[in-house]
């Protein structure tokens, strides 16, 4: 194991940076993807509820 006095800090401060930044790209990669589809079913859940409270409503004979 080499010492704190051998060890080549700039090297060392850009592995740290670089292997953070392909971190934060995989992240940025894969939020891109979740957050449309999240919103895809977030709407469909919505639709979905609505379309059944329209049912209910025409059931019971009301209509708001």
């Amino acid at each position: 194991m080499k010492s704190f006095s051998q060890i080549d800090l700039g090297s060392f401060l850009l592995s740290i940076a670089v292997a953070i930044g392909f971190f934060a790209f995989i992240v940025l990669i894969i939020r891109s993807i979740e957050i449309p589809i999240r919103i895809y079913l977030d709407k469909r859940k919505q639709r979905q509820v609505s379309e059944l409270l329209e049912k209910k409503n025409e059931e019971n004979g009301s209509n708001i």
